[in-house]
């Protein structure tokens, strides 16, 4: 995705992302382009951690401002416990289906 800067120029939008293998393992990732590089780990291209572990369900995305801003939030995601991930994961379940 892209978006519109005040210039008129468009700038890539990234995203912060959390995938679950198939072993129930879970990957974190960043992308400005998230359709093409989830073709890519599809296609056991993406990354050493996912290449042997589809099939792969995205479990949550995350957008922020900058490259920059991804890859802390990335780390940051990353040294959490997988109870905290899977916390994450579910607040933003809930929050795509909207109030019930």
């Amino acid at each position: 995705g892209r978006r519109q800067a005040e210039n008129g120029k468009t700038i890539p939008m990234w995203l912060v992302y959390i995938l679950e293998c198939a072993d129930k393992s879970l990957y974190t990732g960043i992308t400005s382009d998230l359709e093409k590089r989830m073709s890519v780990h599809a296609a056991g291209k993406g990354a050493k951690y996912t290449k042997h572990r589809g099939p792969l369900i995205l479990r949550y995305t995350e957008t922020v401002a900058s490259r920059g801003d991804a890859l802390r939030r990335e780390a940051a995601i990353k040294s959490l416990d997988r109870a905290s991930k899977l916390t994450l994961i579910d607040s933003y379940k809930k929050q795509a289906l909207g109030p019930t």
